[in-house]
Formats: structure tokens, C-alpha cells, sequence
């Protein structure tokens, strides 16, 4: 299936950002659920390479980190995350304080960064400069996404305003608001659905991942692929880290 880089409403200036938020709360309600698997595929990264914090980049609302940090701490006792985006938001987890650009890495803080589910954002150069110049600074990262570039999976999105009508009753606090752009004028479901399928379109197949690591003619041994089943959700979480030559 071909790629199509087409907008999302999330990124949107104009949108109000009274949806923007109900739109990143319900997200975050859900990723930690599609992100479980994966953690000992990052545990594994995090202490194989000695690192002992990183900063997340395009988090959003915060991503998986809410929930992965106390358990990530269980076995790194000292660890650190930060959370960043290109309009900072609040969570329980502290915010880089600038803007950070998924895209621009001279906005980038120092030290082993993490994207969840902020990948497909980038076209395939932006995607390709952000491996090389990783690469080039020995800069450890981890990727991984929940979307996949498949058909089933856009036209699934078809289905999603039914888990928006269940999640939303799941959210605290459930306002007046939340309740009327939910259930009686669509329009959070509505945005979901596109974003969603948007989102699915966008990503890179691991196919594609591969010849970027290729074309960039990097040691095989300095990163990896990984491919992780979510049997519950019906997900294929894949992605990719690399393997600093100096560890931290």
C-alpha cells in the first residue's frame, strides 16, 4: 500500500485546542494498553546500554512513559525520562521546557532519545536525516509504532468512534464538554477516525525502515529491528533502537 503523507487534525493550527486536548487524553487513556508488550524489548535496550535517562520526543499528552517509568524504575532504580513536543504540554512526568522539533535535531536535547508513535510524522527524508544525523552523534535512540500501513487497518478506522463512545467513559474528569463533542456533536470520534487512519498511512513499513539503514551504509551491528505482537489489541508493534559505540 502506498504511503500518503496527508494531514492529520491533530497537527493543526486552527483546531481548537479544546479538542486537541480531549483528543490527547483519550490517546493516552489507550497507548500504555497498546504499548505493554514492548517494554521488555526497551528494558532490554535500557540496560544493555547502561542508560539512565532519556528524553522522549513528540510525546504528546506523554505517551507510554506515564506508565512504563515506575516500572522501568523497579529495575533501574535511578532512572530519568523527560517528556518533550513541539508545544509543551503538562503531566505527571516533567516537559523539556522548549520547543523540540521531532524534525530538527538542533532542537534536540543531549543524551538517549525515545518516539512513540511519533515517527510517521516524518516524510521519508525528514525520516532518513533523523536516522543519519542519530547515527553520526552516536546518539542512542528507540522507536517504535502501533500503526501499521496495511489496508485492513485504514479501513478498520471506520469502527474506531465505537472504542472513542466506550474509552471516553473511562476518562476523568468526564465533563459536560467532553460529553457533548463525544456522543452528541461527533466531532472527537470524527477527528479519531481520520487521524487514525491518516496516522496508519503515514507509517513507514518495516521493509522501508531497512533501506534507510542501508542506504546510510551504517554497521549492522550498531541497531536493530523488532517486531512485537499486542495479541489483545490486534497490533503489530514494530520499530527500531541503536546501539551507541559508547555506552553511557
Amino acid at each position: 500500500m502506498k504511503r500518503r503523507h496527508l494531514f492529520e487534525f491533530g497537527d493543526q493550527k486552527w483546531v481548537p485546542p479544546l479538542f486537541k486536548k480531549y483528543l490527547h487524553e483519550l490517546l493516552q487513556y489507550q497507548v500504555s494498553k497498546f504499548y505493554s508488550p514492548i517494554l521488555p524489548t526497551l528494558m532490554s535496550w535500557l540496560i544493555e546500554n547502561k542508560i539512565q535517562e532519556v528524553t522522549d520526543l513528540a510525546s504528546g499528552a506523554g505517551g507510554p512513559w506515564i506508565d512504563f517509568i515506575s516500572r522501568v524504575r523497579k529495575e533501574v532504580p535511578s532512572f530519568e525520562v523527560k517528556l518533550s513536543d513541539l508545544r509543551p504540554s503538562t503531566s505527571k512526568i516533567p516537559y523539556y521546557p522548549s520547543s523540540v522539533d521531532l524534525r530538527d535535531p538542533t532542537s534536540w536535547p543531549e543524551g538517549a532519545l525515545t518516539v512513540f508513535t511519533g515517527f510517521h510524522h516524518l516524510k521519508p527524508d525528514e525520516a532518513l536525516n533523523f536516522i543519519r544525523t542519530t547515527s553520526f552523534h552516536d546518539k542512542p535512540i528507540f522507536v517504535a509504532e502501533f500503526t501499521e500501513r496495511k489496508f485492513s487497518k485504514v479501513l478498520g478506522m471506520i469502527l474506531a468512534p465505537l472504542i472513542v463512545f466506550v474509552d471516553t467513559l473511562n476518562i476523568k474528569p468526564l465533563s459536560v464538554l467532553r460529553l457533548l463533542f463525544t456522543y452528541f456533536v461527533p466531532v472527537i470520534p470524527l477527528i479519531y477516525s481520520w487521524d487514525g487512519a491518516v496516522s496508519h498511512l503515514r507509517t513507514h513499513t518495516m521493509e522501508e525502515l531497512q533501506k534507510m539503514f542501508r542506504t546510510l551504509e551504517l554497521d549492522q551491528n550498531s541497531y536493530s529491528f523488532f517486531e512485537v505482537k499486542n495479541t489483545r489489541h490486534g497490533m503489530n508493534l514494530s520499530g527500531f533502537f541503536t546501539i551507541p559505540k559508547h555506552k553511557s
